[in-house]
């Protein structure tokens, strides 16, 4: 206390102006860690949980879209009453339906490089192997039927097979992005608590 009156006012002003903004700096670096670090949180967060939930999105679009370009593969049977509707060979359909697939493949592989939890894993192999199964077996099928010209035979495994087929590979697809969600929040709120 003896000291700070030795020192004149326009000093111990300058002192006291030296404390207050080391005091500031120390906050503000402390605050900028903090926010550093709820960042790194975040982008877990992002990179665990919402980059797999888009990619298994983009599929589920994909495999909606090879169906549609089934569907309309069929209205070229020459029986057909829709086949003077198409200005376009039946073969558009066919190689949009290829490169469905071949998108998928490129999803597949970015999906297989993100890092999943024990739980999501097994989900994640069966919904893998019941997606193979739907392109790789019945889509496949009717794809060969439909090329072969079969129409009537390719109509009918659509509807017998393909249909029911998606129709479980969607329920799975929603169970398995639905437990993701629920690791993302679960991320999310972790990462607001540290």
């Amino acid at each position: 206390h003896c000291m700070l009156n030795r020192l004149s006012f326009q000093a111990r002003l300058i002192l006291m102006m030296c404390v207050s903004l080391g005091l500031f700096v120390v906050t503000g670096g402390v605050g900028l860690v903090a926010v550093d670090k709820m960042n790194q949180s975040l982008h877990r967060v992002y990179e665990d949980s919402m980059v797999p939930i888009t990619l298994l999105e983009r599929i589920h679009t994909n495999i909606n879209d090879c169906r549609a370009q089934l569907l309309l593969a069929m209205q070229h049977d020459p029986g057909s009453e829709f086949l003077s509707l198409h200005d376009h060979p039946v073969q558009r359909h066919f190689d949009a339906i290829i490169d469905c697939r071949k998108t998928n493949a490129v999803i597949w592989q970015s999906f297989d490089a993100t890092k999943l939890l024990p739980a999501e894993q097994r989900q994640y192999d069966q919904l893998r192997g019941m997606i193979d199964d739907y392109s790789n077996k019945t889509v496949e099928e009717v794809f060969q039927l439909a090329q072969s010209g079969n129409f009537f035979e390719a109509n009918k495994q659509l509807l017998l097979k393909v249909n029911p087929h998606l129709a479980e590979v969607r329920k799975h697809m929603t169970v398995f992005q639905e437990a993701m969600l629920q690791q993302a929040e679960a991320l999310y709120l972790q990462a607001e608590e540290d």
